[in-house]
């Protein structure tokens, strides 16, 4: 989606969780959302509310993948 579409994102994440299994695997259990700015407090709301273990890992912005360590 990101790469794809051309919009970057800062990944921020423990350096001790970066690998590729977490990246990149394929667990129908896992799945990445993107939410507005102005609906992320609604949407952990939500998320808790529905007893859903979630990870914030980032924010897209402008064109590259930047990462926080």
């Amino acid at each position: 989606m990101s790469i794809s579409g051309e919009i970057g994102f800062q990944l921020n994440i423990d350096k001790s969780n970066l690998n590729y299994s977490f990246l990149f695997g394929e667990d129908q259990g896992r799945y990445i959302i993107s939410v507005e700015d102005k609906n992320l407090n609604d949407a952990i709301e939500y998320i808790k509310k529905s007893n859903i273990s979630y990870l914030n890992i980032g924010k897209t912005n402008g064109k590259k993948l930047k990462s926080k360590r």
